[in-house]
């Protein structure tokens, strides 16, 4: 009988440790607002109970922390070229976000802007920010996924996938694609581990194609 009850003792303290230990997030924002137009960015701020993430949780925090400064200073500096009576150029910005992938190493975030000027009808943007939780440093799609993967996602393979999905989901690619990175870098992590490619307006399309979300058929290793 004790030894049941240590068994299941020990279980139970077992999962209660892995909860205690995991990587959790809460949202947070900053926000502006001037006669000349009006900004939010919201982004998550992560947590842990275990000592040896919380440092690297810290760095992240950070690191999102001044990603919302430095737009929120970008959008100021906007701000100040445009008259207060111009309400043609009132100009806002709404950053939201998604975190789209969570383990143990891995944290993954699409930030969404919607941007508006005047009465034009609003653009929206996204990119994805992938951190790894051993480093708190982002990291770039290429170290995810298998060597094969890397060589197989070259320029021309993503351009006929793109080509592909334009058909099929009745969108418009560009002819002509020299914006487009040789090595694409916006990226997200699905929740099933699979890489997602982004391409924004005017980057292989127009507006009229939005946001492009490329599946690119790849897992990441041990997802």
């Amino acid at each position: 009988m004790r030894r049941i009850l240590l068994v299941t003792w020990c279980l139970v303290f077992g999962l209660c440790s892995t909860c205690l230990g995991a990587i959790t997030n809460q949202a947070n924002k900053l926000e502006l607002e001037a006669p000349q137009g009006y900004f939010v960015f919201r982004y998550p701020v992560f947590k842990s109970d275990n000592v040896a993430e919380k440092a690297t949780v810290a760095h992240i925090n950070a690191v999102l922390r001044q990603l919302a400064t430095n737009q929120g200073n970008d959008m100021q500096a906007t701000w100040q070229q445009v008259n207060v009576e111009d309400k043609e150029n009132y100009k806002s910005k709404d950053v939201d976000y998604t975190v789209t992938y969570l383990s143990n190493n891995l944290a993954s975030i699409v930030f969404a802007t919607t941007f508006a000027q005047g009465d034009r009808e609003a653009l929206l943007f996204k990119e994805g920010w992938t951190f790894d939780l051993t480093t708190g440093e982002p990291v770039g799609w290429q170290k995810l996924v298998k060597n094969e993967d890397v060589a197989k996602l070259s320029k021309n393979y993503i351009l006929k996938q793109l080509r592909q999905a334009a058909v099929q989901d009745n969108y418009v690619i560009y002819f002509d694609t020299n914006k487009m990175d040789a090595t694409p870098k916006n990226y997200y992590i699905g929740s099933n581990g699979y890489v997602h490619l982004l391409f924004n307006p005017y980057t292989v399309g127009p507006a009229s194609s939005g946001v492009i979300d490329l599946d690119t058929d790849c897992q990441i290793i041990n997802s």
